[in-house]
This record gives C-alpha cells, structure tokens and sequence, in this order.
C-alpha cells in the first residue's frame, strides 16, 4: 500500500504528533510512505516540501502575523506546489493521509482529489484554538475543520470527546497517541522517609507555563514534596527544572517518582481543546505502574478518563495548593498508591497497548483503500 502523508513535519524520533507518525511508519516496513511537509526535504525520492506564498511567509514575520494566519487557514496558502506536484506523480498512491493541524491539510485535501485517492485525517488537537487567529477567521476556520471531517473517508480521532466535536461517529475511530514498547517493572510503592517525588515530563511553555509556574512557586515554599520537571528549557524560572535529557535518563527519573504529574490548563480560552485532546505523555506515563495524578478541569477528556477508568487521582481545581494537598493524601495511603499504579499499567497492557493502537491505525487506513478499490476500481 502507497501512503502519502500531507503535515506540517516529517515524521521524525522528537516529539508530539510527529514522533507518533513516526513509530506507526517505522512499524509498517510493507508500506509505501511519501510525505510533504513545511520542512526542508531531507530524503528525495519519497519528500516533498511545500510553503506558502513568500509574501505570506514574510508577512508572518511580522507583527501582522495574525493576519497571514488567518490567510492561510482561512483561504489557502497560495503555495508553489510543483515540488509536491513531482512526488504524486512519481507513485500511484493508495490513500492520501494528513492531519488537522496548520494549513497543511488543504494541499491534502487537492491531492486527494487529483490522484484520486481517498482522504484519511488525523485530528490530535483542535487547532482553532491553538492558532493564533482573529476571532472571526477562528470561527470560519472552524467550519473548514468539520467540513474537512466530513469530506474524509475516515477520522483518526485522538478521544472520544474529539470524536464527539466532529459529529461524524459512523467514520470516526478513537485513535490514542502510540506509545514506545517497553514497559517497566512496577516498582515499590513503600519508600523511606522523606520527601514525595513529584514528576512532571513535558511542555514547560506556552499554554502550560501559567499553572507549572505557580506550582513550582508552591512547591519552593514546602519540604514534603520534591518537584523534578523535564522537558525543553522554561521561559520563566523554577529551582525544579532538570533539564532536557535523553531519553534512558527520563525514563529511569519516571520509573522511580512517587507520583506522576499530567496537566491540562484551566484556560477557558482552551476549553474546546482540553475537551478534545488527549495527553500522550498520560498514555506514555502508563507504562511505568506508578501513580498518575491529573491536574485539570473536570469536563477535560483525561478527566473523564481518569473518572471512568479509575486510573489516575484527580484534581480539578486550578489552585496549586490542592496538587500539594492530593500528593500528601497519597503519600498518605500506600494501598491507594498501589492501586492507581496497577490501574495505569493494566491500561498500559490494554486500552494503551502498542499493538493494539498501531492495529486500529493499520486497519483503519486498509479498510479505506479496500472500500475505495471496490467503488473507484
């Protein structure tokens, strides 16, 4: 099977979407994989890159970047395409791929249509509200995402709250970010006297930086608890940061944390994307039998996970000192602990299992290709 992939990246062993692509392609050696993507084009034969009008990219330079954002989504990227114009020509593509993030997916969406093949879409995270749009082409650029859903064969949806925003049910599957194979052996959830190791592992930035903030500033005035945060360098500044590190190092600090931290802000400007979008560093965390604690509004699709599954301690009020407080609580009970360890990993062994997510994915895009040969020939 042919499958050409239309996203703003590469696939690439990083992080977020693209290190997800990644691990579904890398476990697929009979598939046929192009990609075009806003990058430069590292390997020939099978990528392309693509960007927008010069005019626009210069715009977006600028402070009137907003204004070359809302051209982009909301009416097209006015782009060159005789780079990507060569690759769909070069292989008779089965299945045209993308996701819903950037501009991206409209090159996808013509592609499919040349070939023709049928269109399959990835939505990891509702892009409305992380673009940064003027309030009106938000909305108009949200109706181009449903249409977007209603114009593919099938949705690759990252929740069941996403599958929910999108309306389409009868072609949407629930698809959870893929996490790396190996587990881990669960550790002792008895410890020696001292402080509680908190853990978090991720995005230090942006949408994130606000409540990670005010949790280091609540952290740095107790003894009871340690915070260790992992990820890319912060903007702002915490005694907690561990750095970036590899991989077999965060995996061991992980392994050993008497709890695991997973946020999702309070923002009501987000609200949409918390209902819709789903943590991988919450399916990753799973693999290492420890405790999970949630730190996120309760209509958030985590939360209603966490709810139904039993998987996870929550807290939904957005003040730092409640994280502070549940961590005691659970330093406080070890049959809890014990319990909210073995709850992530039986999620780990099964409605997170690699096999079975990498299975609905693989599936999902033959069953489009078998249903289009038997209507298209």
């Amino acid at each position: 099977m042919h499958v050409l992939l239309v996203s703003p990246s590469f696939p690439a062993q990083t992080s977020a979407g693209r290190l997800i692509l990644f691990r579904h392609f890398s476990r697929c050696l009979e598939l046929v994989v192009g990609a075009i993507a806003s990058e430069k084009n590292g390997n020939g034969d099978l990528r392309a890159s693509v960007y927008p009008h010069r005019l626009l990219e210069r715009i977006s330079r600028t402070r009137f970047h907003r204004y070359a954002n809302d051209v982009m989504h909301c009416v097209g990227p006015f782009c060159d395409r005789r780079d990507t114009n060569r690759l769909v020509a070069r292989h008779p593509w089965d299945v045209v791929l993308t996701v819903a993030e950037g501009w991206q997916w409209q090159v996808a969406v013509d592609i499919a249509a040349m070939v023709p093949a049928p269109l399959v879409t990835i939505f990891h995270d509702w892009w409305p509200e992380v673009a940064e749009l003027h309030p009106a082409a938000r909305q108009l650029f949200t109706r181009r995402l449903i249409r977007l859903g209603d114009r593919s064969a099938l949705i690759f949806c990252v929740s069941e709250g996403m599958k929910t925003k999108l309306g389409r049910p009868e072609k949407s599957v629930v698809l959870y970010p893929l996490p790396h194979d190996q587990f881990f052996p669960v550790g002792q959830t008895s410890r020696e006297p001292g402080p509680a190791c908190l853990v978090y592992a991720g995005a230090l930035n942006g949408i994130f930086a606000p409540p990670l903030r005010s949790l280091s500033a609540s952290l740095a005035v107790q003894d009871r608890i340690a915070g260790q945060f992992f990820g890319a360098p912060p903007e702002w500044e915490t005694p907690f940061y561990q750095g970036f590190v590899p991989r077999s190092y965060l995996e061991t600090a992980l392994a050993q944390a008497d709890v695991l931290l997973v946020v999702v802000p309070f923002d009501p400007k987000r609200r949409v994307w918390a209902e819709t979008s789903f943590s991988s560093k919450l399916v990753e965390y799973c693999r290492f039998g420890r405790p999970i604690l949630l730190w996120s509004p309760s209509y958030s699709a985590a939360a209603v996970w966490a709810v139904e599954h039993g998987a996870a301690a929550l807290v939904t009020q957005p003040e730092p000192g409640a994280v502070l407080e549940e961590v005691a609580r659970l330093m406080g009970d070890e049959s809890r602990r014990r319990s909210l360890g073995e709850r992530a990993r039986h999620m780990a062994e099964t409605m997170f299992d690699p096999e079975h997510i990498h299975g609905q994915f693989v599936q999902g895009l033959e069953r489009v290709v078998r249903e289009w040969r038997k209507h298209h020939g």
